[in-house]
């Protein structure tokens, strides 16, 4: 879908500090097979806040970037990827959300799209605004903290998980960055990888299993190439939307995963090189969920990685499988973004 105005004016992450994949290795947590494959160095690590308290966190840095009157959201949404918790009971995550941040009468909504949460929650409400209240503001949160029974080092493969949030602000009349386009596919197909992935005698979740059981039925080519022709469906449809030409795109945010699979989901049907996606990042931060692409987008807007004309997409997937990719163009940098350079990294391989 094409979108006239429809702008993020504000962004805002809690991203704790990183747990070195190295010293998991060493401590017996992590498979070094696995450390020497996907090449990921860290993963957030978050050991007080509960996902939706550092979902409260998020939003307040985002709506404070977006100069916005909590009284003025007409919508809140919230996804997260599973509500793993330490002990707090949250059962209407949106609604403590809404509670802790705008209070009101909004409706707030919880999207459950796993890793794809927080960028289905993008044209749910580019639609919900554009019917309802085009001049209107929407705030999207999303989070996740993998307490047990996840296992950020070993539950699933070619990955790890890190714990954190981001959130976003929609508006109608102006942002930082103008989104051209959005667009959302599915390989329902696909969906049985991630179902039933559990339960071992210790109650422990086992996703990587589950995966090696579905591929080995389907084989590993046809899992590859319906997820390669979805991926490649759906992004050179959003960027055809948005007028915009593959050479065109500065940077793809795309989800935090290892080397061999960022490079086969999205480098091979995109014909596109590390070098053009936040993989330096990524592989520091480990998987957040539904959070990736807005903490990408942070990033490279904090760190000034992108100037003002630079067109940025943004893709999500989630077990189901479902996806949706934005076409994002800078309108400038505003002043949270830090000095040029700081903190930021060529790093490639």
């Amino acid at each position: 879908m094409k979108w006239d105005s429809l702008y993020f004016a504000g962004v805002g992450t809690y991203l704790p500090p990183p747990a070195d994949a190295g010293q998991a290795v060493a401590d017996g947590l992590y498979p070094p097979t696995e450390f020497r494959t996907t090449a990921m160095l860290s993963a957030l690590q978050e050991e007080k806040l509960e996902a939706v308290d550092m979902a409260v966190a998020s939003a307040g840095q985002a709506l404070e970037r977006a100069a916005a009157d909590p009284a003025d959201i007409l919508l809140l949404l919230h996804s997260s990827l599973g509500q793993w918790s330490t002990g707090q009971d949250v059962l209407t995550p949106a609604s403590y959300i809404q509670r802790r941040t705008l209070g009101g009468r909004a409706p707030s909504m919880y999207v459950n799209s796993a890793s794809n949460g927080g960028m289905a929650s993008v044209e749910l409400a580019a639609d919900w605004l554009a019917v309802r209240a085009p001049r209107g503001q929407v705030l999207i949160t999303s989070a996740s903290r993998f307490a047990p029974p996840f296992d950020r080092w070993r539950t699933d493969t070619g990955l790890i998980y890190g714990d954190g949030a981001a959130s976003v602000v929609l508006s109608g009349t102006g942002g930082f960055a103008r989104i051209l386009a959005t667009r959302s596919d599915s390989a329902s197909e696909l969906e049985p990888i991630y179902r039933a992935a559990g339960g071992a005698d210790d109650d422990t979740l086992d996703m990587a299993a589950r995966k090696r059981d579905f591929v080995g039925q389907r084989g590993p080519a046809e899992v590859l190439e319906t997820l390669q022709a979805t991926v490649g469906r759906n992004v050179r449809g959003v960027l055809e939307e948005a007028d915009t030409g593959m050479d065109q795109v500065a940077r793809f945010v795309l989800p935090n995963v290892g080397r061999p699979l960022i490079r086969l989901h999205y480098g091979v049907p995109l014909r596109i090189g590390l070098d053009r996606t936040l993989w330096s990042w990524g592989r520091t931060v480990g998987h957040i969920g539904s959070s990736d692409q807005f903490a990408g987008l942070a990033h490279l807007v904090e760190r000034r990685e992108v100037a003002p004309g630079d067109r940025v997409v943004l893709l999500g997937l989630g077990a189901g499988f479902n996806l949706t990719s934005a076409v994002v163009e800078i309108v400038d940098l505003p002043d949270w973004a830090a000095a040029p350079g700081s903190g930021s990294t060529d790093e490639t391989e």
